[in-house]
């Protein structure tokens, strides 16, 4: 995951059954969720929340924001991406927390309550449910600001990707008017533009691959895409590291990755990874296809003097439900096993009960 500031990233647990505190709809106070599945994740900016924690209304050691990615305990998954596309945000008109929520909680909502795609579709579904901004006092606001996660229009710059166990995947974006719901059959989320113009220009991407000239490319049999020795079909996806291209390749390595797997039994996949070996290998080789190095940008640029570099990496197990993750600071994967009470790591931090906070 790569972001344009640091955020100053950590990792946690919630155990099933713990109440946690949301931000506040119309300043009121705020609402709150019990875990119905226990869930590992990525936090993003809980302590640049926590120093706002008084104007939130909440107890500083309650404030888990932002989830930026996470996977629960039923093999649902859950990524916010960046995107400075969204055109803008419904601003809260109902204090009814029961059907309105603030858009930087819909990750923890949606991990600590459901198992599915279909079952957040249905109670996502922008018809009965309302995804709003959350409204603070002017200091907070420019605390925020000042940390990039904002907006100049004082909203949160988002999309959201969520993966289930059954390779269901879908999309949540935001306008104006509200969020939006998209289906995502390539299950693939950069960054921007927004997903339906991803699509466009990954349909477009495959129907012109084939028009790259064949004198660039020295072990093709003349006037054929076949390549020489190999036996196989012309495909390239781009090179570049724009979020458009990022998931063009993505979309095109995760259609032909099933057509040959890694080996299950190999020694160097994580401790833990088990009958996944194989998987996990594959899933690591497409990742490192899309990692940005310090001075590139997701939009493709080089010389950024921002944080606009990959902070973190995750890989999630939906199906054997472990959680993996790496970081600069500690670079050998590491994972929580959320089938398994034994976390194997020290705990770092605990607050509200039964959240632990791990670190890298």
């Amino acid at each position: 995951m790569d972001f344009e500031v640091d955020l100053g990233h950590e990792v946690g647990y919630v155990s099933n059954g713990t109440t946690l505190t949301l931000l506040p709809i119309c300043r009121t106070s705020p609402g709150t969720v019990t875990t119905k599945h226990a869930f590992a994740f990525l936090a993003s900016s809980r302590k640049l929340f926590q120093s706002i924690a008084s104007d939130l209304d909440v107890r500083a050691d309650n404030v888990l924001q932002v989830v930026s990615d996470g996977l629960n305990d039923g093999g649902l998954s859950v990524t916010v991406q960046w995107d400075y596309d969204v055109p803008g945000f419904p601003n809260s008109t109902t204090c009814n927390t029961s059907d309105s929520m603030s858009a930087l909680d819909l990750s923890t909502y949606i991990l600590a309550s459901f198992t599915t795609v279909q079952e957040v579709k249905e109670a996502l579904d922008p018809t009965h449910f309302t995804v709003v901004n959350f409204q603070l006092s002017h200091a907070a606001m420019d605390v925020l600001l000042a940390s990039g996660l904002m907006a100049a229009g004082g909203y949160p710059t988002i999309h959201l990707g969520i993966h289930d166990a059954m390779h269901n995947s879908l999309v949540i974006e935001f306008t104006d008017d509200g969020h939006v719901l998209h289906d995502n059959p390539a299950g693939v989320l950069t960054n921007e533009p927004q997903l339906p113009q991803q699509y466009t220009q990954l349909q477009s991407y495959m129907q012109s691959r084939f028009q790259v000239p064949q004198t660039a490319f020295q072990r093709f049999l003349p006037g054929t895409f076949d390549p020489v020795h190999y036996n196989s079909t012309f495909y390239a996806p781009p090179g570049d590291h724009s979020s458009q291209s990022r998931f063009i390749r993505l979309a095109m390595l995760n259609q032909v990755a099933g057509l040959r797997g890694w080996p299950d039994d190999q020694a160097w996949a994580p401790m833990g990874s088990g009958p996944s070996k194989g998987s996990w290998e594959a899933a690591e080789n497409i990742l490192n296809t899309i990692v940005l190095p310090p001075a590139i940008d997701d939009a493709g640029g080089a010389g950024s003097m921002n944080y606009d570099w990959t902070q973190v990496s995750v890989l999630r197990d939906h199906m054997n439900g472990i959680y993996y993750f790496r970081s600069p600071a500690s670079p050998q994967w590491q994972g929580i096993n959320l089938r398994s009470t034994a976390l194997g790591r020290k705990h770092m931090d605990s607050f509200a009960g039964n959240v632990t906070i791990i670190g890298f």
